[in-house]
């Protein structure tokens, strides 16, 4: 793997040396490499870090899921998101809930967001989006 790297550096700095012939000074060749090598060094160090990451940015977020805080004196955690659901837990002012993942579901006007719950049969439960926010 190192040696693709060296030939993809190598071909890079011979693109780059033969642009700055046609375009800049020679001694705006010499700086143009020596910033081009410090770049791919520190990505290179801060990559092995785990300072600097590729792909997806959300998947750290994906991880966490979604919190809440409860604004809502009490707020009932509804067994379907729907008004005349069964409530299976009560919150209050405070309390933190949430799930792994972000999801949200809408019964006519009314807004809910998924939490986790032992109470519900699949140990999922909706809370009204107006009785939280989020942190």
């Amino acid at each position: 793997m190192a040696g693709a790297t060296e030939e993809a550096s190598d071909s890079t700095a011979a693109v780059l040396q033969v642009w700055a012939l046609t375009h800049c000074r020679l001694k705006d060749i010499t700086t143009m490499r020596m910033t081009r090598l410090k770049t791919i060094a520190l990505a290179a160090t801060l990559s092995c870090a785990g300072i600097l990451t590729v792909g997806p940015a959300a998947s750290a977020s994906a991880q966490l899921g979604c919190q809440y805080k409860v604004l809502w004196p009490t707020a009932g955690v509804y067994e379907n998101p729907n008004p005349s659901s069964v409530v299976v837990k009560t919150k209050h002012a405070g309390d933190i809930v949430g799930a792994s993942t972000c999801e949200g579901a809408a019964y006519n006007e009314y807004g809910y967001v998924l939490v986790t719950t032992d109470a519900a049969a699949d140990g999922r439960g909706w809370i009204r989006d107006q009785a939280v926010v989020q942190i």
